[in-house]
């Protein structure tokens, strides 16, 4: 019997832009940004990311994995983190703010480029997109198997 794909989507919260990725096992799949007017009062940009989520019915993905907050983070994006768990809420499906800001951006050699942007070529519209692919790419190099280390036998 073949192997299912492994669906994960990976998620940089804020409550004016969210990027998001779509992974199949190590191959990105599919990127974009829910981007809100900044100017519109809080509670309306977070009801815009709701709905935004939930419109793009990402009915085929077993795990959901959106990068932790460090302590001093805007409530806001706090608040958006619990709106996108909601909106992708699946009993089947793994949700998890389990990806290291500090980790992913060190294993994508995120901070020592200047433009990461320019190396998709125009294929993102936002730093919050390719912060997303910047997770998915850390995440299926390190837990699938991809470029991991083989561990010495004591």
């Amino acid at each position: 019997m073949l192997k299912q794909p492994k669906h994960r989507l990976f998620i940089d919260p804020a409550s004016i832009s969210t990027g998001w990725a779509l992974f199949s096992d190590d191959e990105l799949i599919r990127s974009g940004t829910v981007a809100t007017n900044k100017k519109d009062d809080v509670f309306d940009r977070l009801n815009y990311i709701f709905n935004e989520y939930k419109r793009l019915k990402f009915t085929n993905v077993d795990e959901v994995h959106i990068e932790q907050l460090v302590r001093n983070t805007h409530i806001y994006t706090h608040w958006s983190v619990s709106v996108i768990a909601m909106a992708l809420y699946n009993p089947d499906r793994t949700i998890a703010a389990d990806i290291s800001i500090s980790a992913w951006q060190k294993a994508t050699s995120w901070k020592t480029t200047k433009d990461p942007i320019k190396a998709y070529k125009g294929r993102v519209s936002s730093e919050d997109e390719l912060a997303a692919i910047g997770m998915g790419t850390y995440y299926t190099r390190r837990f699938s198997g991809l470029g991991k280390k083989a561990r010495r036998k004591k």
